[in-house]
């Protein structure tokens, strides 16, 4: 697996995806971030509330309460969905995504192009009293066929046509990276999203997540469009039950690498497969609503203010080559940061010359603390503080002078040099 994710990066080193940062940060920008699809940073999910309940208001409260800005909807009746579009509108939560069975009928029958228009056309007027509401459209989850991919493609212009500043979603599958830039290049997406689950109940993670992060995070940048993950949070088969600090973990790596929404599969318990989401089919909370509505209000304060930024380069912070994931590369010196001393971190520089730095161990206790240390910043290095969405002096120095960050298990801060 990790030759074929070798062969697909190797064709996108040609593209001229990191821009040089400067000495310092630039002005803050006043204009939209040079990618397209999304217009804030937005926290969302990957299933929710199914037909047949979905309008029961607990759950979209319950949503609220979790720190979720835009929720998508998964019941595909109409009158349901208004019903559900109703509820985000008095709560003040948007809907990422609306589904309905009529843009599951294009996918599943034959129709010409001027029959899927009429139909695309016909359900965006039936919505209309909610597009204050209504940020995209839902069509398909991992699609895998070839066929499928441009019965999609037909879709998403036709909404390029008479939608375009709503897009319509399709979630890719990345565990085959041999087919990831083949699929993306036949379904044109209006902005990337991928799924992949890195921790497992024996305590053994994917050797590759990283790698095909760089994946999704590079195929976007040479596309113009904005991209994200959807995130493991759920336990089910021979994944784990997530700690705090594995989901804290995948968060920060998310926005370590300039993703523009995060998600979290999933929102509710399906049956007895999935479990440990944020609420069973009663609305009752487990451990992880607490968990993920902590962590939302911590990453909200932090996407909102990337959203605008370019990413520019991600490095990990190795002791040796053979800990770098394939197609990872490793930090020597770069922009404002130059040199620092230090052992799994990962590197997320910005446009406006911020850089994230971020603890990649997961573990809770003793054994997830981490120590980087600044070697060439001798003054004015800051940090954004999420509490109060400013920055603020960064004052935390060891016995020799130099500042040093010290993180506990998937913490990370953004920094900047003034």
């Amino acid at each position: 697996m990790k030759k074929a994710i070798s062969l697909i990066l190797a064709a996108l080193l040609s593209l001229s995806l990191f821009a040089a940062c400067g000495g310092g940060p630039e002005p803050e920008p006043e204009t939209k971030k040079s990618t397209t699809g999304m217009n804030s940073f937005e926290i969302t999910y990957f299933y929710g509330p199914q037909t047949g309940y979905a309008t029961n208001r607990l759950y979209w409260e319950l949503a609220k309460e979790a720190g979720f800005t835009s929720v998508p909807i998964d019941s595909t009746d109409a009158a349901d969905n208004k019903i559900i579009l109703g509820y985000l509108r008095e709560l003040g939560l948007t809907c990422s995504a609306v589904s309905d069975s009529r843009l599951a009928r294009i996918l599943s029958r034959s129709y010409s192009d001027e029959e899927i228009e009429k139909i695309v056309g016909e359900v965006i007027a039936d919505y209309a009293d909610y597009n204050d509401v209504i940020k995209g459209w839902w069509l398909k989850d991992e699609p895998g066929k070839e066929g499928e991919y441009k019965k999609l493609n037909r879709l998403i212009n036709v909404f390029r046509k008479l939608d375009p500043e709503r897009p319509a979603y399709v979630n890719l599958l990345p565990y085959e990276p041999e087919r990831f830039i083949w699929a993306t290049d036949l379904l044109d997406p209006q902005f990337m999203s991928a799924d992949y689950y890195p921790f497992y109940a024996d305590g053994s993670t994917l050797d590759d997540w990283f790698t095909v992060v760089e994946a999704v995070r590079k195929t976007a940048i040479s596309r113009g469009i904005d991209y994200m993950m959807i995130l493991q949070l759920s336990k089910w088969g021979k994944m784990a039950d997530l700690t705090y600090s594995q989901i804290l973990w995948e968060t920060n790596a998310a926005l370590c690498y300039g993703m523009k929404r995060i998600s979290y599969f999933t929102y509710m318990n399906i049956g007895n497969e999935l479990t440990k989401a944020c609420i069973d089919e009663n609305g009752n909370k487990s451990p992880h609503f607490d968990m993920v509505k902590e962590i939302n209000a911590y990453s909200y304060a932090l996407g909102s203010k990337l959203f605008n930024k370019d990413s520019t380069a991600v490095f990990h912070l190795v002791s040796s080559a053979d800990a770098l994931e394939m197609e990872c590369v490793a930090y020597e010196s770069y922009g404002s940061l130059g040199k620092v001393t230090g052992d799994e971190f990962a590197i997320g520089f910005f446009s406006d010359g911020s850089f994230m730095i971020m603890n990649k161990r997961w573990k809770e206790g003793a054994e997830g603390n981490n120590a980087l240390i600044f070697d060439d910043v001798a003054s004015g290095l800051e940090y954004f503080d999420v509490e109060s969405a400013s920055w603020k002096a960064y004052n935390n120095k060891n016995e020799s002078g130099k500042y040093v960050y010290n993180a506990e298990a998937g913490e990370a801060l953004l920094f900047r040099v003034k």
